[in-house]
């Protein structure tokens, strides 16, 4: 493929992706979760020097019922759901032990400005686009209980540590359709 096929794909890819709220009931693989991981990093040089962030997957049936409950307690704790029967909470805490793989990422937290944010972000934009080329949908989640301690403390986070986001992948049930956008235009300010 020519480099200018290769920008052709890489922008048509940009442009379809989608954010995937609906998946298919179709498991993922570990190892395909750590290739993508692999080449997303490589693509990535700031990752590849001194490891500032860190993975946590969530795909067996165990770690989602486990991860589920973490998330289920955070909402009692916030007494959100107390006055919600016990069933519904049921419902809730088995939707999100469908979604097929949860990748919880996580940043060192040492003070430099957003370094560890910026370059841990540019690896889940490689992620997802590299991702969306083999069918699997992410959508980023940055909810509040992600930072609740009864949860940190349930994954294992370390006090030098943050949660920057918990990526949901999944093979795409069905492809969204493309939404009007706020033209990149508007919100740029010239001085």
């Amino acid at each position: 493929m020519s480099a200018t096929q290769q920008k052709s794909e890489l922008s048509r890819l940009v442009r379809e992706r989608r954010s995937i709220r609906n998946f298919a009931k179709r498991a993922l693989s570990r190892e395909l979760v750590v290739e993508l991981l692999q080449a997303a990093e490589a693509s990535t040089p700031a990752a590849q020097r001194e490891p500032s962030h860190r993975f946590i997957l969530v795909a067996s049936p165990e770690g989602k019922a486990k991860a589920a409950s973490l998330i289920m307690d955070t909402y009692a704790e916030q007494g959100l759901y107390k006055w919600i029967p016990n069933k519904l909470n049921q419902l809730m805490a088995d939707r999100i032990a469908q979604i097929p793989a949860f990748l919880i990422v996580i940043a060192k937290d040492s003070g430099e400005g957003g370094r560890e944010l910026a370059t841990v972000s540019a690896v889940l934009q490689s992620l997802a686009l590299l991702a969306w080329e083999q069918g699997i949908g992410a959508v980023w989640n940055t909810e509040p209980f992600m930072h609740k301690p009864s949860f940190t403390s349930g994954i294992g986070l370390r006090a030098d540590e943050r949660i920057v986001t918990i990526l949901y992948l999944g093979y795409c049930e069905k492809t969204p359709k493309t939404k009007p956008r706020t033209p990149a235009a508007s919100k740029l300010t010239h001085l």
